[in-house]
């Protein structure tokens, strides 16, 4: 068994020192239009797809937390805070400045919409790029948030006291999140945006035309124990929120380590 030296927790994330070396908290899968990426353990990128505006030449990239992928472009947070990013640039077809991330710095988290992109800072502060035709690059304002989320022309952010805030496009109401409480996750696609509360049950507004909003009946809490890093996640979220302690999230964390760590 790899001994635990300790754990950093960020707004966004843990990370774990395992033995002076970096873990990386796991793996993901990001889908775009017409591309998917795929973030590996240790920290490297790969993606599959249309390749036409560069959205998969990320063969390159080292130091990676997490990846979102847009439209037409994918986004890389790196270890150090900093953003990588590819896509259309240069004033080609779809370009309307999402892959302008080289300067952001302390970001904890990224999101990316059809054609912008989304970053939360360690301070809780939110900025974005591309367009904003409909307002949904307008985050200067937020503080507090916690994570982000894109859809294809609004964009939705998570504060720590569990409420919600949302700009861009409300048509069919995709952004009439005020009265949410108690949230730890948020999402937003095209049409809708959803809400997972700490009880686990589900929020969700916008277009309702394929039933995509059906979701007051869900509830989605484990039944017991800390098996996955989801549990982990949505634990921490509760601390952040004021409903679990910190040590709520050690324990938990340590249950779920002992349960996938190998020898």
């Amino acid at each position: 068994m790899k001994k635990l030296i300790g754990c950093v927790i960020g707004m966004a994330f843990l990370f774990c020192l395992v033995t002076g070396s970096s873990v990386f908290a796991g793996m993901q899968v990001a889908a775009g239009a017409f591309h998917t990426v795929g973030l590996k353990a240790d920290g490297t990128v790969v993606a599959v797809g249309l390749n036409d505006y560069g959205e998969c030449n990320v063969g390159s990239w080292t130091d990676i937390m997490q990846v979102a992928a847009g439209a037409y472009h994918t986004v890389g947070l790196k270890a150090d805070g900093t953003v990588v990013a590819v896509g259309p640039t240069g004033g080609s077809y779809l370009d309307y400045g999402q892959c302008n991330v080289s300067s952001w710095t302390g970001i904890v988290q990224v999101a990316a919409g059809s054609n912008h992109t989304v970053g939360v800072k360690a301070d809780g502060t939110v900025v974005a790029v591309g367009s904003n035709v409909n307002g949904q690059c307008a985050v200067g304002s937020w503080t507090g948030i916690v994570q982000v989320a894109a859809g294809g022309h609004h964009t939705v952010g998570l504060k720590a006291d569990g409420t919600v805030v949302a700009v861009g496009s409300n048509e069919d109401g995709r952004c009439d999140v005020g009265s949410w409480t108690g949230i730890v996750q948020v999402a937003a696609d095209n049409h809708h945006t959803v809400g997972l509360k700490a009880d686990g049950t589900v929020v969700a507004v916008g277009s309702h035309v394929y039933g995509q909003c059906n979701v007051l009946d869900w509830n989605l809490m484990q039944p017991t124990g800390c098996s996955t890093w989801s549990d982990v996640v949505a634990k921490y979220q509760a601390y952040k929120n004021g409903q679990a302690t910190f040590n709520d999230v050690i324990e938990c964390f340590q249950e779920w380590r002992e349960n996938s760590t190998q020898e």
